[in-house]
């Protein structure tokens, strides 16, 4: 029976030390150094720390990644001196799961470039402090981008998206812009969101966007549910509220207002 444990217990320790398994700081004392050293397929697991983590982080040409918290601990993760906490560069399949990240007062939590692709941040909590038009939260011009079960409050802009079909599903956002998509943005979808917005609950100058099943609260009654400024969007079982009680003009959508 000890032989046995001995063996389950050193495949466990051969296998964490040797399949690509990175974990902050017992590994690596940064993530930025655990990042540097990743290699296709590893796992960067990023442990709770009292202070948090303050980098200046930077991914680039690194492909099929998974980084996410170790085991429940949700590590909280702030820049240094940039204004963007973890910066995106020609990535292809990288999860991001999990994690906290501070935008700060003028600054961008996630920076994805153009040249990446498929990118997806699942789980994670990102939090700004609503100041001016670059507090966002996510910033993608990448294409198949995947926001899935995130919150994001604080922001003056959630979600700005200018690269190809995005997919921002089942997250809770509050900010003046909750999800906002430019003009090259195409076959995105946005669905069973819950955004409270002080300006614009979505904003969209792009074609083939499917809105489903949101619930957008107008904070302020001038507010916009949804505005479609150019291109074609199908929305559909979308609920629209305001805190006055109102359904005024600005609920549902709005094209070339």
């Amino acid at each position: 029976m000890n032989r046995v444990l001995f063996s389950v217990l050193l495949l466990v320790f051969v296998t964490l030390s040797f399949s690509g398994v990175k974990i902050v700081p017992t590994d690596y004392s940064t993530i930025q150094a655990a990042l540097d050293a990743a290699t296709d397929g590893d796992i960067i697991k990023i442990q709770n720390d009292v202070f948090g983590y303050y980098e200046d982080l930077t991914l680039s040409g690194k492909n099929h990644l998974l980084i996410e918290s170790y085991g429940n601990e949700h590590p909280a993760i702030g820049a240094n001196n940039s204004s963007i906490v973890l910066r995106i560069i020609n990535c292809q399949n990288i999860v991001i799961k999990d994690l906290g990240f501070g935008a700060g007062t003028n600054g961008v939590a996630i920076n994805i470039t153009q040249g990446s692709s498929n990118i997806k941040v699942i789980g994670c909590a990102i939090e700004g402090i609503w100041q001016t038009e670059n507090n966002i939260g996510i910033q993608n011009a990448g294409n198949y981008l995947t926001v899935e079960n995130c919150s994001l409050t604080g922001l003056y802009k959630g979600v700005y998206s200018s690269g190809k079909s995005p997919t921002v599903n089942n997250c809770i956002i509050r900010a003046h812009y909750g999800v906002q998509l430019s003009s090259i943005t195409s076959t995105a979808t946005i669905e069973n969101n819950t955004i409270d917005s002080w300006i614009y609950g979505i904003r969209i100058s792009s074609n083939y966007v499917d809105v489903k099943n949101n619930t957008i609260n107008r904070v302020v009654p001038a507010a916009y549910s949804i505005y479609n400024y150019s291109g074609t969007c199908y929305s559909s079982g979308n609920t629209f509220t305001c805190n006055d009680g109102t359904t005024s003009r600005f609920s549902g959508i709005i094209i070339n207002y």
